[in-house]
């Protein structure tokens, strides 16, 4: 039988994955094509990792956690700002995972967050990319119309 920490520690897991799988569907609601089909199967991940702690709490799950404070504060600047920013941040988010030390969290879980980290730092490179290109058009523009 887990010891009350443990399960406190499972309940802020799977929060956190819930958490985190919205936070991807957010960020695809905004994305089309590819990023949008990539962002879809981030989510998807992550709510095979909150099954997993589903399926460790069984009906010991009554009393849910709230998310840590990180993941709940991307969820909000998700909402706010939209992708690029957002990105940036859970790409550190995911390196950090925790999995890799967390005796009840799977090696495939722990791949997983390696894994999504990679993915997630090259959604945020093409994201600054296409910023950077509309925001130097929009300087070349502008500098068209003052000559």
């Amino acid at each position: 039988m887990p010891s009350g920490r443990t399960v406190r520690r499972w309940r802020r897991r799977l929060a956190d994955e819930q958490l985190e799988a919205a936070t991807y569907r957010q960020l695809a609601a905004r994305r089309d094509g590819e990023e949008r089909q990539i962002l879809l199967a981030l989510a998807a991940a992550e709510h095979r990792h909150a099954d997993h702690w589903e399926q460790m709490l069984g009906d010991r799950g009554a009393g849910r956690a709230r998310a840590g404070v990180r993941s709940i504060v991307l969820a909000q600047l998700a909402r706010r700002f939209g992708s690029v920013f957002v990105l940036a941040l859970v790409q550190q988010a995911e390196t950090r995972s925790p999995y890799s030390e967390d005796v009840d969290a799977t090696q495939a879980m722990a791949a997983d967050e390696r894994i999504h980290a990679e993915v997630v730092r090259g959604l945020a490179e093409r994201g600054r990319e296409q910023v950077s290109g509309t925001f130097r058009a929009a300087v070349f523009g502008a500098n068209d119309g003052l000559v």
